[in-house]
Order: C-alpha cells, then sequence, then structure tokens
C-alpha cells in the first residue's frame, strides 16, 4: 500500500511560493518520500458566492512506501506546524485507492454520494497497524 498525503499551500498567504516548497522538498528528501508532483488549483465557485477573494491554492501530492509509513507521519506533524500549509487529504493509492482522511474543505469538493461513502466508511472500519501510525497525528 503505497500512502499518498496531498497538501495545499494557500497563494494568498504565502508570496514566497518557491522559498516554501523548497522547504517542503527538503523535509522530502529527509523522510525519503517516494515521489512528488505539484499543481496550481484555482477555485472561483466561491468567489462567486460572495467571498472576498477566489481560492488560491498551490497543491501537492506526495507519495510515501509502505516500508515508509512512520516517515509519512512524520511530514504530516511537520505540515500541521507550517502557516498556510494545510492536509487535503490522505490516501492509500492501491488498486482501488482507500481515502483515509479529507479535510472539511476537500470533501465539499466531492459529491453527495462520495461524502456518503467516506463518511459510512470512517465510522465502520477498522484500522490496520500503519493507517493507525499514519492517522496517529490527524
Amino acid at each position: 500500500m503505497e500512502c499518498t498525503i496531498e497538501i495545499s499551500i494557500n497563494l494568498h498567504k504565502h508570496r514566497q511560493l518557491d522559498s516554501i516548497k523548497q522547504t517542503i522538498i527538503e523535509k522530502l528528501g529527509e523522510l525519503q518520500c517516494e515521489s512528488h508532483y505539484w499543481f496550481h488549483e484555482r477555485d472561483d465557485t466561491d468567489f462567486k458566492r460572495n467571498r472576498s477573494r477566489p481560492r488560491n491554492n498551490y497543491v501537492g501530492c506526495i507519495s510515501f512506501l509502505p516500508d515508509h509509513i512512520d516517515n509519512a507521519s512524520r511530514f504530516i506533524s511537520y505540515i500541521k506546524k507550517l502557516d498556510g500549509v494545510y492536509i487535503d487529504c490522505v490516501y492509500e493509492d492501491d488498486i482501488i485507492p482507500k481515502l483515509l482522511y479529507a479535510s472539511p474543505f476537500y470533501l465539499r469538493k466531492l459529491t453527495k454520494d462520495q461524502m456518503r461513502v467516506y463518511r459510512s466508511n470512517k465510522r465502520e472500519r477498522t484500522l490496520s497497524a500503519q493507517e493507525s501510525i499514519l492517522l496517529a497525528n490527524l
């Protein structure tokens, strides 16, 4: 089970995107992440609902091998300490992806059916040892 963590950097709070991204990438090197990639996400739907400004995020997808689940847990702790950087979701990237954690912001992006499935799975699931380690810091 490969673990993937999606994080988002609020570009309204971080004007120096290159420096925060470089800091995170250096931390990923220390924690032996398998791979990472980044993309820009802009959401104008909330802006149209009288929000003061549209959401403007830079999103990173970071993957860890099953042998490095403890490093993934350390990465989650590290990200939680950074201002303006958020954990959107954590999932096992297997044949069928398994969503382990979703932030309230991420849940709003899902359809009602997907949200219902996530919440029912969250209530009924029993966590494996690796999943417990991974979700301990959330």
